[in-house]
């Protein structure tokens, strides 16, 4: 194994994406991978009331999911493996967090 990436963001047709294009480019370079993995979904719950008065028993439940992928390279020197980090860190779209 020589290297991990992990993606997330909350808009899942963007992580799913972004993973494929990482992908593509580390099979340009010749770096062998794997599928991507669907790591657990974080979800975040919280509830807000409605009003202070009258309403008060009444609440808004709001969610926050954030979706996960994961992408492994193999055999693969640690040049190239900088140089591709590099190049998707670059071209990285917004709202798409990597470590």
């Amino acid at each position: 194994l020589a290297a991990t990436i992990e993606l997330s963001a909350f808009m899942p047709d963007h992580v799913d994406f972004l993973a494929y294009y990482a992908r593509h480019a580390a099979h340009k370079r010749n770096m062998p991978t794997n599928e991507v993995i669907h790591l657990p979904t974080l979800m975040k719950k919280w509830h807000v009331t409605k009003g202070p008065f009258v309403y008060d028993k009444s609440k808004e439940v709001f969610e926050q999911k954030t979706f996960r992928r994961a992408i492994q390279v193999f055999n693969a020197d640690q040049e190239t493996v900088t140089d591709w980090y590099t190049h998707i860190n670059k071209n990285l779209p917004a709202g798409i967090n990597m470590r």
